[in-house]
């Protein structure tokens, strides 16, 4: 089990219709656990969701996981496609107007 994790900085008035994009390369082929963790202070104008290839991964419907001094936790046993080793792609937004917001992914691989 490889366990990542991805302190993703995302600066202010990045917006949902043009999100900073982060790709991460992942060591394994299966998503098998991960978390987002919002620090407090994201005043729920931080999103994220996490793709590979394209298809969502996180949240498991449209839209994004928002929050503020929250940690979400998720099973998606999620194959990643593709020779080798796997890569996501997580995309943020932050509505803030003059702060940048970190959230933390970590995602558990094998």
């Amino acid at each position: 089990m490889n366990i990542n994790i991805f302190p993703i900085t995302t600066l202010p008035n990045t917006f949902e219709q043009n999100p900073r994009v982060t790709v991460m390369p992942l060591l394994g082929k299966r998503i098998v656990k991960g978390s987002v963790t919002f620090r407090d202070g994201c005043l729920n104008v931080v999103g994220v969701r996490i793709k590979s290839h394209g298809a969502l991964i996180v949240p498991f419907n449209a839209g994004w996981l928002i929050g503020n001094n929250k940690y979400t936790e998720f099973y998606p046993n999620f194959i990643l496609e593709g020779e080798g080793e796997g890569e996501i792609e997580v995309e943020t937004f932050n509505y803030a107007v003059d702060y940048p917001h970190t959230v933390i992914v970590r995602l558990e691989v094998d």
